[in-house]
């Protein structure tokens, strides 16, 4: 009896330091160590076996309550498979030397998803990322945050946001548009960003009918810039933390508008003469 105790106690030292675990029969299937293996205690492996290690088909659970039921290869969970953690969150898909990896599924109990892809257990590659409050991001990932391209979707009770452009650390991050959309209309940016702000040059288009275009600093109308309201009117210069400087800017019409515009100036418009051919006048109607 004692001595049974003595050989459990040496295998489970054993278990404990190599981070590996054995099958029911330790001698015959054993698992190699990998991510999960190590995280946690396991109870038993059992499933096919090659050369002392499972191969093939098996499942593995967890003293926490865990499992996994798919393929392995050479020890390792390896080919597709389903983990399914304690509290209700499941990963459905790929794995590669223990790690999920590849095209994979995975939910929350509270009703997120995430499909695509994953490397080393993280979210890596392209994918979609479906929130239960109804968000959802498509695009690219590195390392579990929204880095590259992608778009993200908000949708509220009587309103819509809209992003699609560059990515970083799971931030708005580089060239990209935000179009927002509700009962009073739509208001758009068109312009660069820097960590999830408008920063740098932009171009807005408000619900009122006003549009900038710009400098733009931590999501501020800053720097040189001018705004023109729907009756033509505007203003030129300067900005400062989204207000103009008046001492450095300039109001203007909409008819010095269309003046600057068409680079038309007091001394290029000539009052007619009695001598004026009509004739003439008339070619240029």
């Amino acid at each position: 009896m004692h001595q049974n105790i003595i050989k459990t106690c040496i295998v489970l030292i054993f278990m404990f330091v190599t981070g590996m675990c054995y099958a029911d029969k330790i001698d015959e299937c054993s698992v190699k160590n990998s991510p999960w293996v190590s995280r946690g205690v396991v109870l038993f492996y059992k499933g096919e076996c090659k050369d002392g290690f499972a191969h093939g088909n098996g499942i593995l659970k967890f003293e926490s309550g865990a499992n996994y039921e798919g393929e392995w290869k050479n020890g390792f969970r390896d080919g597709k498979g389903i983990h399914t953690w304690k509290n209700g969150n499941q990963y459905i898909g790929e794995f590669k030397e223990g790690y999920m990896e590849g095209k994979g599924k995975f939910t929350s109990v509270e009703g997120d998803t995430y499909i695509g892809d994953w490397k080393h257990d993280l979210r890596d590659g392209k994918g979609t990322m479906k929130w239960k409050n109804g968000n959802k991001y498509e695009g690219e990932w590195r390392k579990n945050s929204r880095e590259g391209q992608g778009t993200l979707t908000s949708i509220l009770s009587a309103e819509s946001l809209t992003y699609t452009g560059g990515w970083k650390s799971d931030k708005k991050d580089g060239y990209g548009e935000l179009r927002h959309v509700d009962v009073d209309g739509v208001s758009i940016y068109n312009g660069y960003w820097k960590d999830g702000e408008q920063h740098g040059k932009g171009d807005a288009i408000y619900k009122d009918g006003r549009r900038y275009s710009g400098d733009w600093v931590n999501g501020e109308r800053h720097g040189f810039g001018v705004v023109y309201y729907e009756d033509g009117s505007g203003y030129k210069g300067r900005w400062e933390n989204g207000f103009w400087d008046y001492a450095n800017g300039k109001r203007f019409t909409k008819e010095e508008r269309l003046r600057e515009y068409f680079g038309i100036t007091n001394d290029s418009i000539k009052p007619r003469s009695e001598n004026d051919d009509p004739e003439l006048d008339l070619g240029y109607r």
